[in-house]
C-alpha cells in the first residue's frame, strides 16, 4: 500500500483511504466464502456509498473482486445473505 500511496502523491492522483475489509488475499475464496463474499461487498459498497473509484492495487484483488460480483450477480441467495449481514454498515 505505501507504494501506491507514494506513486499517486507522485503523479498528484487526488485519493482517499477508506478503511477497507480484507478479504483474506487470493486463497481467501477457498477459505470461508461468506466472509470473503461479505468482504468484497463491503468493499464495493463503502466506494460506491463515498462516491469514490475502488482502486486495485494488484491483480490478485482485481480478480477476487470480479469473482465476486459474478457469484453475487448469479445467486440471489448468496445476494440476499450478503444484504443482511452488510445491514449494520
Amino acid at each position: 500500500m505505501q507504494s501506491t500511496r507514494v506513486l499517486l502523491s507522485r503523479l498528484k492522483v487526488e485519493f482517499v483511504e477508506l478503511t477497507c475489509c480484507f478479504d483474506g488475499g487470493y486463497w481467501g475464496r477457498f477459505g470461508d466464502l461468506e466472509k470473503f463474499l461479505s468482504a468484497q461487498a463491503y468493499n464495493l459498497a463503502l466506494a460506491y456509498k463515498s462516491g469514490a473509484t475502488l482502486l486495485f492495487c494488484d491483480e490478485d484483488s482485481y480478480a477476487n473482486a470480479l469473482y465476486a460480483k459474478k457469484i453475487l450477480d448469479e445467486s440471489p441467495e448468496w445476494q440476499e445473505k450478503i444484504q443482511k449481514i452488510l445491514a449494520p454498515h
